[in-house]
């Protein structure tokens, strides 16, 4: 209801909806009228271009790309400027998002562009710093576009000759198209950086070193079992869990997808064994079981919790701002999932947005078989985790503060911890939700530091790169 003339204005979340970059509508999951009504909060929910359409780059100023993250930039200053006449505070604005929206909050506390718009963050299953965040050497944006202009019939000799021809075929085709390219393991089409002046001036990695981000009360976290559901895909029999010679073949599929900056062959067996040893259950090494949750575990610290941390990390200097980290544990009887699955990627943010107090997605988009989540029958349990999760997010928009001094949530065992120096402890949330400081941080290391020095030792054993480079030309 529009009440301009009210005197009461209440916390905004600005919602950003994931979907990698090249899916995704801020319908159906993400209706927020639960979250809102139950919490006195508003909420903002909204579109963005997407795939070729948001993120086709030629890497100069022909274009140069991020349409999407300009589209986010425009609703918070819609939003900035506007939500008092909807009875929300200016000043009062949390970003979130999931996902690629999780993405997207981290590099708007990056970007010059979004400064001063949004005053707390929320990056749930995602950050600036996960490895699939923005698109950077050795993976050239401008691949992509070549392809997708070659698809399309368009000439590739320069930038212009590029976009004027796109600019003449239909929006479907090139989105068709388009969904065909993937730059090796990584989509087509993505977050660039696309320098000084722009959204992105810099990669987040040297962003953060230099301190040139937002500071503000920051919260983030991701699912007991992110990937379970695709790193299991061509397994048979996920339940019965995998060999140890399946476990090697997956970890040697996932290091030749990528690529590598490197003038000579790639040693991939080094890669593959540093991975294998890091992540084999020595304590039993044959065990099937134990060996896919490992594999499991492997693509996920890889993809979300290692990036996730490594973001949280790096904003530990910042000792006024506080900082909440948590990992969403909770296992509902209604899930339609395998029983190895526990909780995947997404599980979580239906219990933000409050859906098991609304009624199945099948009856009100009844798609025969499109995913088992729209024939979900909410159990009581589920309802209440809804509102714990609810209150938690929103007491965070309200006071910076998942768990305040005076606002005692049920089914919770204590207080939300800060995640500080000397003192980084995981809220996990369940039915008996509560701190843990069990977290291993070598699992960062190994992704962000030693990992990618075995990488780089892996990629040049034979020669002097710069030197051949020089002598070829």
């Amino acid at each position: 209801k529009i009440n301009s003339t009210s005197v009461e204005k209440y916390p905004v979340i600005f919602f950003i909806q994931g979907g990698g970059f090249s899916v995704g509508t801020s319908m159906f999951i993400y209706s927020s009228e639960v979250l809102s009504t139950y919490n006195d909060v508003v909420v903002v929910t909204f579109n963005y271009r997407l795939q070729a359409l948001g993120y086709l780059s030629t890497q100069d100023d022909v274009a140069p790309g991020n349409w999407g993250m300009w589209d986010q930039v425009a609703a918070l200053k819609w939003v900035k400027q506007n939500i008092e006449y909807f009875n929300g505070d200016p000043d009062a604005i949390t970003a979130y998002g999931q996902s690629a929206g999780a993405v997207s909050v981290g590099l708007h506390m990056l970007s010059p562009q979004s400064k001063g718009l949004f005053n707390q963050a929320i990056t749930q299953s995602g950050s600036a710093h996960v490895n699939w965040a923005v698109k950077l050497p050795p993976y050239d944006p401008m691949d992509s576009t070549i392809e997708l202009a070659t698809k399309m019939d368009c000439p590739t000799g320069t930038s212009t000759e590029i976009i004027d021809c796109l600019r003449t075929k239909n929006a479907f085709d090139i989105v068709a198209n388009a969904f065909t390219i993937m730059d090796y393991d990584q989509l087509g089409f993505m977050v660039v950086v696309d320098g000084p002046g722009n959204f992105l001036p810099d990669d987040p990695f040297s962003l953060m070193e230099r301190g040139e981000y937002q500071k503000m009360p920051y919260m983030s976290g991701y699912t007991k079992s992110e990937l379970a559901v695709s790193a299991m895909a061509g397994i048979e029999d996920p339940n019965s869990g995998i060999t140890r010679q399946e476990f090697r073949e997956k970890i040697m599929k996932l290091v030749t997808a990528k690529k590598y900056d490197s003038c000579s062959d790639v040693i991939h067996e080094d890669i593959a064994r540093s991975m294998e040893f890091y992540y084999l259950p020595w304590e039993a090494p044959r065990d099937k079981i134990r060996l896919r949750d490992q594999y499991i575990k492997l693509e996920s610290d890889a993809d979300f919790v290692a990036g996730v941390h490594y973001s949280a990390l790096g904003m530990l200097n910042d000792e006024d701002n506080p900082k909440y980290i948590y990992r969403f544990d909770y296992e509902s009887e209604s899930a339609r999932y395998d029983d190895y699955v526990e909780v995947p990627h997404l599980e979580d943010l239906f219990y933000c947005f409050g859906r098991p107090h609304k009624r199945p997605l099948v009856d009100i988009l009844p798609v025969p078989g499109f995913v088992k989540i729209l024939e979900r029958r909410w159990t009581d349990t589920d309802r209440v985790m809804a509102d714990v999760s609810m209150a938690l997010w929103t007491n965070f928009a309200k006071y910076g503060n998942p768990t305040p001094e005076g606002h005692s949530i049920p089914g919770i065992n204590g207080t939300w911890d800060k995640y500080k120096a000397g003192s980084k402890g995981v809220f996990h949330i369940n039915e008996q939700s509560a701190m843990n400081y069990d977290f291993d941080f070598h699992d960062v290391g190994y992704w962000y530091d030693y990992g990618a020095k075995v990488v780089e030792s892996a990629s040049n054993q034979c020669c002097d790169c710069q030197a051949d480079q020089k002598a070829q030309e």
